[in-house]
């Protein structure tokens, strides 16, 4: 078993190496450029609208009707309705602009996507969806903070030097994946509808963020011929479970935290769907390049059903972020002897995943360490 998990750590080291001297070269993108291109692509693909608003786009809109930098939500949903209407053609419902507005105060720079429903009871069948993409004047340092949460909660990485993960991805590259990461909730037609929005279950969302991690990837590669983007995100979403994880579990004095809040850290744990996806296009990279979008799509639900991980064993992460290795792993190992069946699976699974946890520092050093020598 020790020596299986330490292949697994060797293959995560061993890949994000390779990225320095195989991966393509970051072009400059014009995001808003991106944005309307898919804003014309995706504006009925699946039978129902997919809107990406342009935040700097919007704000210029608002600027224009004397509101410039406002936080005010209800200047925001009327702005909102009134620049969906205009500027995509649909209309929307008010209650629907006010669910929306505060994602674009100012202050507001994460990305994120809002599906809306038919009926009020969801039943899989989508009316349209927002895509929120961040602001693209964030710099790299800026990125990496948002997506592993150092930006909310910087003393939990006051020992962090992001200095070592600042060559990991480009600041194109970590929007570009931000943007279709969003895009590919409101093209998951599976895992988001099982999301009830008064009781979020956490697995759910982590099928959830896995499809949309996974198909982001696929989509990045065929659309931009970036090819070795699954390591590096991993290591960042890894990142942002080891030092953040711990703290949203373990915050009993937030009395109005969810369950699915306090499960971030195994919620995006993403490393089982984002390093088989790599293997895949590593492996088919001509068969991927032409699939089509339900081709895509298919293949991306194929790889969270595979290799998301299971409610049980993310049940299982959950506590060990909670309560501690120490005190979890001696559990699950007393549960898997006595019940292997049930117990050995979620058991092994902890043993990676803290396998993982605990490497990821070591990874980065490995990683910088390559470049100091490439330089010189």
């Amino acid at each position: 078993m020790k020596r299986s998990i330490l292949r697994h750590v060797l293959s995560l080291s061993l890949a994000v190496i390779s990225v320095l001297g195989t991966t393509s070269v970051a072009h400059a993108v014009d995001l808003t450029g991106e944005i309307e291109k898919l804003n014309s692509e995706f504006k009925n693909a699946l039978g129902y609208p997919i809107i990406i608003v342009d935040k700097p786009d919007f704000q210029k809109f608002l600027a224009k009707h004397g509101y410039e930098n406002t936080d005010n939500e209800d200047i925001l949903a009327r702005g909102l309705f009134t620049y969906i209407k205009q500027k995509h053609g649909y209309q929307m419902l008010p209650e629907e602009a006010g669910t929306l507005a505060p994602s674009f105060r100012p202050t507001n720079k994460d990305a994120s996507a809002q599906p809306f429903y038919t009926e009020k009871v969801r039943f899989n069948q989508m009316k349209y969806c927002v895509v929120i993409p961040s602001v693209t004047n964030n710099t790299p340092l800026e990125e990496i903070k948002r997506i592993t949460g150092a930006d909310t909660h910087p003393e939990l990485f006051k020992n962090f030097n992001f200095e070592k993960a600042m060559s990991l991805l480009s600041q194109e590259e970590i929007q570009l994946f931000s943007l279709y990461h969003e895009l590919s909730h409101c093209l998951d037609r599976n895992y988001i509808a099982a999301i009830n929005e008064f009781e979020v279950v956490p697995h759910n969302l982590h099928l959830t963020e896995a499809f949309a991690e996974t198909n982001a990837l696929f989509m990045l590669f065929q659309r931009h011929r970036l090819k070795k983007l699954g390591a590096p995100r991993s290591i960042l979403r890894t990142l942002y479970s080891k030092y953040y994880g711990p703290s949203l579990a373990q915050k009993e004095s937030n009395v109005y935290a969810s369950e699915a809040t306090r499960a971030g850290g195994s919620v995006y744990f993403l490393s089982p769907v984002l390093l088989p996806a790599q293997k895949e296009i590593d492996t088919n990279p001509t068969q991927i390049q032409s699939m089509s979008l339900e081709q895509t799509l298919a293949l991306s639900k194929l790889i969270v059903d595979h290799h998301a991980i299971n409610k049980t064993s993310f049940e299982a992460m959950h506590m060990m972020m909670k309560e501690g290795p120490d005190v979890i792993l001696p559990h699950y190992q007393r549960l898997a002897a006595k019940k292997p069946s049930m117990f050995l699976k979620p058991y092994q699974d902890l043993l990676y995943f803290k396998s993982v946890l605990d490497s990821v520092d070591k990874v980065l050093d490995s990683v910088q360490s390559v470049q100091v020598n490439n330089k010189n």
